[in-house]
């Protein structure tokens, strides 16, 4: 994943640059959503933080290294 994380305004937003847009490229799958619980996987994968300013943002949980996303994401495999 970034060696740097990245912060988004919204759970979406760090949804399709944390999730989807990796699931893509990689898979070579058009729609990531079609394949994949990528709501799922977001639940699992992307955290809330709150910095002293008091703003909520969203990205991915720090602990998550690119084994352990790849794995998440296998899990939700849609079946068909």
């Amino acid at each position: 994943m970034d060696t740097m994380t990245r912060t988004f305004s919204t759970a979406a937003e760090a949804a399709q640059h944390y999730i989807t847009e990796p699931i893509e490229a990689s898979e070579m799958i058009a729609n990531a959503d079609a394949a994949f619980d990528t709501a799922a996987i977001a639940a699992e994968v992307i955290e809330a933080i709150t910095p002293d300013r008091g703003n909520v943002f969203y990205r991915q949980r720090e602990d998550i290294d690119h084994d352990e996303f790849w794995s998440i994401v296998e899990r939700y495999e849609r079946e068909g």
